[in-house]
This record gives structure tokens, C-alpha cells and sequence, in this order.
């Protein structure tokens, strides 16, 4: 099992606006570190003991913990703006910080939160748990992050946001449907069978990625980002769909999941031609 134990150093480091001179902010923050411990335990099981990646494995994890866990803690603590940041109030002629900052700060722990759980699920995929049931409850599409979006360009409508904003935890799972729909449509343009297949060799390193494979899931997700904006941004669509069709059949004999698939053996058959010796002719 990872050596995930945090000190008040760990923490601060972490999370600087929380540095204090005692330790009663981090003291504050123990039951739900444990909690936040457990859940990456949880999810790691012991498969990236002794791997390369273990001490970037424990970086992130150990970044995720400290900041899912101040932001758990904070509505219950009374808070002070200090020269550092943030400190708890510790006698009744202190002012608190206002709702806005307060309001601010857990935004900023929410989203560092979920960077933090996503580079540690990206770097899980360096060790042994890719080939992990969680691994494949986890890699489930080509867009299964938050950082993926933001990466494609997905952001998610906020009121009096014209275009939009960036997509963390909360958002991803509010947009999970209307991202299934634009995959769908892909996988339907370039088979079911090849897009689990992309799917699949998602949970390897990119470094292991065949230049066909790396190309395609590339390319499908520019797709599914452009899909997401189909609405107010329609002509981008057809330029990168004719784009992924044209690499999946400039790959097509390394791509065994898509020429044995139906959509290649419909795209094959010839286009039927009225012909006046049919049963049935057609006039025009």
C-alpha cells in the first residue's frame, strides 16, 4: 500500500494560503484527510507499489488528499484573512473573511481537487492498475477527464458566460450525457469496433501508441470537442469529421477492428443503379 502520510509540511506545501505558525488549521483537517486517504487507497489498491511512476503516483495523490480535504473542512471553520492567506478566527475581535473570498477559496480547492485526482488517474495509467478493473471502470470513452475537455476545448454554459467555462469535477459530470452523445456519433462514423478498440489501447501509455492509434484518438477527440459546440459552432464539424474518416481509411490494413466491422462492409458495397432490365425500373 502507497505511503500516503501528510504532514503539516505536506499540507502547506500544498496549500500555502493555509500556512499557519501553529497547527491548528492542519489539526482541523485530520478526520477528513483520512477520508480523502482512504478513497485513493481505494481506487490504487496496491497496483503501482514499486513502479516508476510511485513517486509521481504519491505526488498527486498527496495533492489531491490536502485539497479535497481543506475544502471539506471549510464550511465549518470560521476563517481570517492573514498576511499568508487564510488562517481560523481565534477570538471574537477578529472580522472574518467575507463570503465572496470564502466563496472564491472553495472554488480554487474544488478545481485544484480535481486537476490533482485526474493527474494521478493519468499517471495510474504508467503502472500496472491500467490493466485493473477500476482502471477499465475509469477509461470508459476517449473524453473520461475533466482535463480532456479543457484540453478539446469542451467548457461547460454558465449564465452570462457567452463562452462558456472551463470544465473541473462538477461540470464534467453535468456535461457525461451530452459528451456520450457526440462519442456516439463518432463511433458510429468509424465503427463501434474501432472506437472500444481506442478506447482500449487508452488505458496504455502513449508511448506505446501505434502512430494509426495515437492519430485516431487525436482526431476523434477534436471531433467530440467540435460536436459539443455544434450549435454555435457548425462548420468546424465537417472539416474534422472528413479529416478522421480519411485517417481511419489511410490505416485501414493496420486496423483489423474496422475493416471487419459492418460500417466498412456497408461503406463496400456498391451504390445500387436503376438499370431498365430490373424487375423494377424507376423512371426520372
Amino acid at each position: 500500500m502507497l505511503d500516503l502520510t501528510i504532514t503539516k509540511e505536506d499540507f502547506e506545501f500544498v496549500l500555502p494560503v493555509f500556512q499557519s505558525p501553529t497547527p491548528h488549521l492542519f489539526e482541523r483537517m485530520a478526520h477528513e484527510i483520512e477520508v480523502a486517504t482512504e478513497e485513493v487507497h481505494a481506487l490504487t489498491s496496491d497496483t503501482a507499489d514499486g513502479s516508476d511512476a510511485e513517486n509521481d503516483v504519491v505526488r498527486h495523490a498527496i495533492a489531491y488528499i490536502c485539497s479535497s480535504a481543506a475544502r471539506r473542512v471549510l464550511p465549518q471553520l470560521d476563517l481570517v484573512l492573514t498576511e499568508t492567506g487564510f488562517g481560523v478566527v481565534g477570538n471574537g475581535n477578529i472580522v472574518p473573511a467575507s463570503q465572496a473570498r470564502v466563496s472564491a477559496l472553495n472554488d480554487s480547492l474544488r478545481q485544484k481537487a480535481s486537476q490533482a485526482w485526474d493527474n494521478l488517474l493519468l499517471t495510474l495509467l504508467r503502472t500496472p492498475w491500467r490493466d485493473s478493473d477500476a482502471a477499465v471502470g475509469h477509461v470508459s470513452s476517449l473524453v473520461w477527464l475533466p482535463t480532456l475537455c479543457r484540453r478539446y476545448g469542451i467548457t461547460a454554459s454558465k449564465e452570462g458566460c457567452r463562452l462558456g467555462v472551463p470544465v473541473y469535477d462538477e461540470e464534467f459530470d453535468a456535461l457525461r450525457s451530452s459528451i456520450a452523445v457526440a462519442e456516439a456519433k463518432v463511433a458510429t462514423m468509424i465503427s463501434p469496433e474501432l472506437y472500444d478498440y481506442l478506447v482500449e489501447q487508452e488505458r496504455t501509455t502513449q508511448e506505446e501508441h501505434p502512430t494509426a492509434v495515437a492519430l485516431l484518438i487525436e482526431r476523434s477527440r477534436r471531433l467530440i470537442g467540435a460536436l459539443m459546440k455544434e450549435d454555435t459552432h457548425p462548420r468546424g464539424v465537417a472539416h474534422l469529421a472528413k479529416r478522421l474518416l480519411e485517417t481511419v481509411e489511410q490505416y485501414r490494413e493496420e486496423l483489423p477492428q474496422y475493416t471487419d466491422s459492418r460500417t466498412y462492409a456497408a461503406r463496400q458495397m456498391p451504390a445500387y443503379e436503376n438499370k431498365k432490365e430490373d424487375a423494377i425500373f424507376f423512371f426520372s
